[in-house]
């Protein structure tokens, strides 16, 4: 009798699912690890930026003939080089989730954005413990419709909320963000 239920529910998650169409992306990002409000009594650090990678699906809901509601889910590789510690490399893995508006003044154009939070599933092995187990931030950017499922994104990543704190020796308090430029291929089924 379980498989007879299992089987039911398999059949009516596939079904919900054959109605909302899904595309996939895939693509590179530039990430690096960023301390605002820098005490002055510290000088500035050099950021270089890490090259990685993004993968994930989304749907697109019309929301009026120029707008539409983009949800995505993907995995994504940020970090950045700590240029203070030898050129360090940190390599953050995250399941990612954005909730993006567009507008499309024209066809071939879609400008975005919106949110982002992200669960922080490990790293390259360097200190599990510093980071946060979350990332918010915002994000805005362009789409190129290259054809009605073909299309070219980019995109920057603003972290809002720090994926790392701690305390100088002197007492003040230094926290880290993540920020990134995307550039994705994504291809809808639709």
């Amino acid at each position: 009798m379980k498989n007879v239920y299992l089987i039911f529910a398999l059949l009516f998650v596939e079904k919900c699912f054959a109605q909302i169409p899904i595309g996939f992306k895939a693509g590179v990002n530039l990430n690096q690890i960023v301390h605002r409000d820098m005490p002055s009594n510290i000088g500035e650090e050099r950021k270089s930026y890490v090259t990685s990678y993004h993968v994930g699906i989304f749907t697109r809901l019309k929301l009026s003939e120029k707008f539409t509601f983009t949800p995505e889910l993907q995995f994504v590789e940020k970090g950045g080089e700590l240029n203070s510690y030898n050129g360090l490399k940190i390599k953050l893995h995250y399941i990612e989730l954005p909730l993006l508006v567009s507008y499309s003044p024209v066809k071939w154009l879609s400008i975005e954005g919106g949110g982002s939070i992200g669960l922080n599933i490990g790293n390259d092995g360097y200190a599990d413990e510093l980071y946060t187990s979350t990332d918010i931030g915002a994000l805005g950017g362009l789409r190129f419709n290259l054809t009605k499922k073909l299309s070219l994104l980019s995109r920057y990543y603003y972290g809002v909320a720090p994926i790392e704190k701690f305390t100088l020796s002197f007492g003040d308090e230094l926290k880290a963000y993540n920020e990134n430029l995307f550039f994705s291929v994504s291809y809808y089924l639709k």
